[in-house]
């Protein structure tokens, strides 16, 4: 088994992200997941916001060097930095070979407005070679989640259905394995007094024949 565990961190509203507030709970959510233990830090965390701002920085880098535009670049630059999140206006971020795998964590309604996404971050450590050590981490982000329920947060992990049944897992097994036991005990019963039975029977057919 790996010693690492990726997790799938939904967010299923998402609102105006031009709202200050709404953009830092969001902001604030991914933070959080990165400050726990053993997490691998936000270079190993897939969240599309930071590159779709690192390329709105660029384009106005970019408009600022050009000269030639320099009557726009006043107009230009107030709208990059307040970025709009309409798939029309994402539509050219989205559209770069770098940036392309994004469209599978974002989705648009049918207005264009992006409805909801996904981050991916990973954890790390010997510790999580064990079942019950990731049973544990996925009820811990799980109880992270729950405070940001006025975004529509929630964790998604490929084994949480093996992992939610470990609890149960455990005391299911003793009992079956108890009830195996003296169901063997009691057939063991049944074959020896049966034998018995049957070598009494016998004996006392042949005294009687020999009566």
């Amino acid at each position: 088994m790996p010693s690492y565990m990726p997790v799938s961190i939904f967010i299923e509203k998402v609102g105006d992200l031009r709202n200050h507030s709404k953009m830092e709970r969001i902001q604030s959510l991914i933070e959080t997941f990165e400050k726990e233990p053993n997490n691998m830090g936000a270079p190993f965390t897939h969240f599309w916001l930071r590159d779709y701002e690192r390329y709105l920085a660029s384009e106005i880098a970019e408009e600022e060097n050009d000269e030639e535009i320099e009557e726009n670049n006043q107009t230009k630059n107030q709208t990059l930095k307040q970025p709009s999140f309409k798939h029309s206006q994402m539509s050219s971020f989205l559209g770069w070979p770098e940036y392309r795998h994004w469209n599978g964590f974002l989705r648009f309604n049918k207005n264009g407005h992006l409805e909801s996404f996904f981050v991916i971050t990973a954890f790390h450590g010997p510790a999580l070679v064990e079942w019950n050590s990731r049973a544990n981490l996925l009820g811990r982000w799980r109880q992270i989640v729950d405070n940001y329920t006025d975004i529509g947060a929630f964790v998604w992990v490929e084994e949480s259905q093996f992992l939610d049944q470990i609890e149960t897992l455990v005391p299911a097994t003793v009992q079956s394995s108890i009830a195996t036991l003296i169901c063997l005990f009691l057939s063991l019963l049944a074959i020896r007094w049966g034998k018995l039975l049957a070598i009494s029977n016998y004996n006392e057919r042949l005294i009687q024949s020999q009566e």
